[in-house]
């Protein structure tokens, strides 16, 4: 027997369903642009650039004080060099600070002088190589460097000034350490004299003839 297609094939309905949960939209997705990396070349080219400019500004910061400070050392310092080259010992001493007249003889003085121009000649020239400035308490205290030239070589000069006198000097030369050498012991001497101190034989000829 066949089934009756006529026959009721109504469906039940389906039960009530929930509402959706609520969820926000979506925005719509672009494609994220990329940015252009720049690399460290502007970074560093602009870290090189304040360096140069920090570099060039310590660099002028520290001639104009070399200038400044050696206009004022100079004069003094020429002046006393002069003055040993034309033999004038005397003036040159009494030029010196106190403080220094009062720790060395003029006799001292003139013998150490005296072994300078014998070992390197007359002085010629010199250029500063560095200066420092101490202020305090009313003093001014200058140590300037120079390269100095003399007629038969080349020294280093430190001098000490306070108060624009000059209070302390050191020429310092392979001569004037070969001339400090006593020709009969070999000893080195702390200054120049007439006897050595080690071996007690003159040091110069007048005291040798005597």
């Amino acid at each position: 027997m066949c089934p009756d297609t006529n026959a009721d094939q109504s469906v039940p309905p389906l039960p009530p369903q929930p509402p959706p949960a609520f969820s926000p939209p979506v925005p719509p997705s672009f494609p994220r642009r990329r940015a252009r990396s720049r690399g460290p070349l502007p970074f560093l080219a602009l870290g090189c650039g304040g360096a140069l400019l920090l570099a060039l500004l310590i660099g002028g910061a520290v001639i104009g004080g070399l200038y400044a400070g050696s206009k004022v050392v100079d004069p003094v310092v020429d002046a006393f060099l002069q003055q040993v080259n034309d033999g004038r010992f005397g003036e040159a001493y009494a030029g010196l600070h106190p403080r220094f007249r009062e720790t060395t003889p003029p006799e001292q003085f003139e013998l150490f002088m005296r072994g300078v121009v014998d070992a390197l000649g007359p002085y010629t020239s010199k250029s500063i190589r560095g200066i420092n400035v101490n202020s305090a308490n009313g003093v001014t205290t200058t140590v300037a460097t120079y390269a100095m030239t003399f007629e038969r070589g080349t020294a280093t000069g430190t001098f000490t000034l306070t108060n624009g006198q000059i209070v302390r000097f050191d020429i310092d030369s392979p001569l004037v350490r070969s001339a400090l050498e006593c020709p009969h012991c070999g000893q080195t001497l702390d200054a120049f004299g007439n006897f050595c101190p080690h071996c007690g034989k003159p040091l110069t000829e007048a005291e040798e003839t005597v």
